[in-house]
Formats: C-alpha cells, structure tokens, sequence
C-alpha cells in the first residue's frame, strides 16, 4: 500500500466508498502519507473474529456456538463473492483475508475489513512477505495474489480456525516444516477422522455434525494447492448456504409438536 501515489489512493478509496454490502465495512475516512496510510473504520465492539476465537474466552467467546460460526462463514463468502464481483476489473479483490480483517456486529454478522494493495509490477513479491504465512496461498510467492488467493484464504479460516478453534501459527515449524494444515484435512478427510480436527467446543453438538463435515470438505476443496482445481467462490457460497438451510430447518420445531 505504501507504493501507491496519492491519486491511486484516492481512487481505490472511491472504489471501496461505492461497496454497499451487509457483510462489507466500508471505510469512513482516511490519512495520506507517503509512508502511512491508515484507514477508519466504524466500531466494532465485538471486535475480531481473531480475538474472539483466540484471545476471549469470556461470554463473547462462549456465543460462538455452531449455529453463529456457520453463520459467519455464510457471511464471510457473501462479502467475498460481492467484492469478486463489482471488483471483477481489478487487479485484486482483497489480498489480504484473515481473522485479524473480519470484525463482528453485535448481532454476529462478519464484517470485511480492507488494506489497499498497489498494482505496481513488483507488488507481487511485496504481497507475498506481508502477507501471514499460514494464511497465503501456495502460488502467491511466485504469481502474486489473485482472486484465488482470497479463496484459498476462506478455505483457512473455514478449515483450520472456525472449524478446529486454531490459529495458523500452531502449524508452522512444525516437524515436517512449514504448514501442514491442509495436508492433515486430506488426511482426515481421506480416513474418515474428521471429528478429529473439530473444536471440541462445538464438536459436542453431536446432531450437527454431519454439517460440519460437509463445510470441513468445502475448506479443503478452497484450499486445493492448483488454484486451477480449487473451488470458486459462488459455487462455495451455494454449497454453504445449502449447510445454512439445512441447519435452519433442523432448528425448527416439529410440526407434531405444533
């Protein structure tokens, strides 16, 4: 972002000033300087999902039962699949998803949050070292990031933090080396042990589980490491949004009850 000149700025921060979507935190203000160029952003005051899946574990960390962290990975596809497609022309739709960019309303609704990247030829390798190593996407280094970047990104906050309650960095360094999280979904996947990654704190609802395997299978299929094979992003918001219903309906009373 530090590359860009001030009218590049100003017209990405014109860009993002028409985005109207529920699940999209349109900036409010923001200061030039050629070294720091900070964006303001309405308050949030669940803050992020970051915090609220690894740093509270007060009454807002006991709300994230299933039901509300299906419901803000539902959001989180939606504001994606919106950006991808009114900002279909750019160069990058967002480049930078991760828990610490995603904020909650009061009502549990994700809200993305946006660093403003340079379209300058040398971004790419720029992108690549600022970008959180268990988040980026196996062809970022090499290629830059791309739309598909930011799918691979939901499939890592699908898979490994809503889905396990872990945070990236308990998977670096490990003995293999590097990150091996999506590895040990195949695994999993392949062997039938999904119950395996579940958190615990969710795992326990025993009638659901079968909905969390199938958004445990859309993680993995965003996290493919030929992006070319990778699941797109409105099929991943149908797929989701078919888990949503099923859970909606599962919440309804019987009809002998009524």
């Amino acid at each position: 972002m530090n590359t860009l000149s001030k009218d590049e700025f100003d017209a990405e921060i014109r860009k993002l000033g028409r985005l109207h979507h529920a699940n999209i935190l349109t900036p409010l203000a923001f200061h030039y300087q050629p070294d720091e160029k900070p964006l303001v952003y309405e308050y949030m005051p669940r803050g992020s999902l970051l915090y609220l899946l690894h740093g509270d574990r007060g009454p807002s960390h006991a709300e994230l039962n299933w039901s509300v962290r299906l419901k803000i990975v539902q959001g989180i596809a939606e504001g994606l699949g919106y950006l991808h497609t009114k900002l279909a022309s750019s160069h990058l739709p967002h480049g930078n998803l991760k828990s610490s960019n995603l904020f909650l309303s009061d009502d549990s609704e994700p809200c993305i949050a946006f660093r403003i990247w340079s379209s300058s030829p040398d971004q790419p390798s720029n992108v690549g070292s600022s970008i959180l190593f268990g988040y980026k996407a196996p062809e970022a280094a090499q290629h830059g990031v791309s739309p598909m970047c930011d799918v691979y990104c939901l499939g890592i906050i699908i898979v490994l933090e809503i889905l396990t309650g872990k945070f990236p960095s308990q998977y670096l360094n490990n003995a293999k080396g590097g990150t091996d999280v999506v590895q040990r979904v195949e695994s999993a996947i392949s062997d039938g042990r999904e119950t395996e990654l579940l958190d615990p704190e969710i795992a326990s609802s025993t009638n659901s589980l079968g909905q969390m395997r199938r958004l445990l299978g859309i993680g993995a299929a965003c996290v493919e490491r030929n992006p070319e094979q990778r699941l797109n992003i409105t099929d991943a918001i149908q797929m989701i949004q078919d888990i949503k219903l099923e859970r909606t309906i599962q919440a309804l009373p019987s009809l002998r009850d009524g």
